[in-house]
């Protein structure tokens, strides 16, 4: 029996290849020879430089230690398409724009078998929580404690059907496609090909049916208002805007110790943590003006997770590393830019979440129009008023339980208590 081997493969957007794919500033080697490549695919490869771990000089070890970062890049191209196989942790050298984002998610849904799923990671954008779920015994979606109202499914695992079994034993979906598969190297296009056919394929509606109530937004107009409101937001150092690592971090891990730097505007220091604040002094340090960036500038200037030396384990575009929540003129929707996507709630999803809520709402025509910048102040401020009583960020939850904020104020109305949840001219 063949020996299994794992590794990802992103499928690049129609136009990009090896040539236009790469980050202008990669380190990889390209053309090293290699007898067993499929037809056609083009080797880079990561042959980083040997260093001591940290811990050598910290304990004085008297003998010869060294680790390097090794990895490759095969670029193959099939029919119109070009699929790239990931070997290591290189993947960051691709431009965040060249590959197909939802490319593994889609295909492992298409090829996963429904009941023998193992493994969930979900992001709720509103709120930037990052959730991964795992079953020891492969079961169902419902298992997994998947919120499909208000979560996007980023990443899951399990085992594939019957009729893929040849050629994929297990599959994990995110952004690209993580297989174990028993296939030759001369087999590797026949593959890519099989899981392009599975990529355009939506067969998974079926065996999925209501996976994603928060969708992606595609409109190029749209797109291009949410980009221009976060341009102005960023300039003004909004406080609902923040940056963190667009992936869920191991932080039990038990490695170098990992700093934060960024390029694109001049040198940078190692920061220990990952915070906006950073970045606008990153910017401020090097003579550039927050006032005047711009969602192009963001996309080019680049967030790096580094050891002590300053040598990169990963890297994302600013761009792609911030949060930001916001609204359109004219559009009930709320509107989510997470890991460099937006994504908008779906609206028949609003629809029955208004008529659900309605009956619980009345209208406060006495509460004055927010004056505040921060939603805290002004609660506090109603709070005040011999009428109304601030409950905001207060808890009542049980010691040791799981905080819980019965409301922002509250105020009696005809022996009605009327608890204010949203702000401004309403409360329940």
């Amino acid at each position: 029996m063949a020996r299994s081997r794992a590794f990802s493969i992103f499928l690049l957007k129609e136009g990009f290849d090896s040539t236009t794919a790469l980050r202008e500033e990669n380190r990889l080697i390209e053309s090293v020879p290699a007898s067993n490549l499929p037809t056609g695919a083009t080797l880079f490869v990561l042959d980083g430089p040997a260093r001591p771990p940290w811990w050598k000089s910290y304990f004085g070890v008297e003998r010869d230690l060294f680790q390097a970062s090794k990895g490759a890049l095969v670029f193959v191209p099939i029919a119109d398409r070009v699929c790239v196989l990931a070997f290591g942790h290189v993947s960051h050298n691709l431009r965040d724009e060249s590959y197909e984002y939802d490319f593994g998610i889609k295909v492992t849904l298409n090829c996963v078998d429904p009941q023998k799923l193992k493994n969930t990671d979900t992001l709720e954008p509103g709120s930037a929580r990052r959730q991964r779920t795992q079953h020891a015994i492969a079961t169902d979606l419902t298992y997994f404690d998947f919120d499909q109202d208000s979560s996007v499914l980023k990443s899951i695992t399990g085992k594939v059907k019957d009729e893929y079994t040849d050629v994929v034993k297990h599959a994990t979906g995110a952004s690209s496609l993580r297989v174990s598969t028993p296939v030759a190297s001369a087999d590797l296009t026949d593959l890519c090909a099989r899981m392009l056919d599975l990529y355009r394929n939506e067969s998974y509606v079926e065996s999925f049916p209501d996976i994603q109530k928060i969708a992606p937004v595609r409109d190029p107009d749209q797109i291009a208002a949410l980009n221009h409101t976060l341009q102005q937001q960023i300039r003004a150092q909004a406080d609902n805007v923040h940056l963190a690592v667009p992936d869920l971090i191991d932080y039990s891990h038990d490695s170098d110790s990992t700093y934060a730097m960024f390029t694109g505007a001049g040198p940078s220091d190692l920061h220990s943590d990952i915070a906006v604040g950073n970045y606008y002094e990153y910017l401020t340090g090097n003579g550039f003006a927050v006032a005047s960036l711009t969602v192009e500038r963001l996309k080019t200037h680049r967030l790096h997770l580094v050891n002590e030396y300053g040598e990169p384990r990963d890297s994302h575009t600013v761009f792609k590393s911030l949060l930001f929540d916001t609204s359109l003129p004219g559009s009930k929707a709320a509107f989510y830019l997470n890991e460099g996507n937006w994504y908008e709630v779906d609206r028949d999803y609003v629809d029955r979440l208004q008529t659900r809520l309605e009956p619980y709402w009345s209208e406060l025509a006495f509460l004055e129009e927010c004056a505040q910048h921060l939603e805290a102040d002004y609660n506090e401020d109603i709070g005040k008023k011999p009428e109304f009583v601030c409950l905001d960020k207060t808890n009542v939850s049980r010691r040791g339980q799981t905080q819980i904020e019965p409301c922002d104020v509250y105020t009696v109305i005809d022996d009605l208590i009327s608890a204010s949840r949203i702000g401004p001219g309403s409360a329940f």
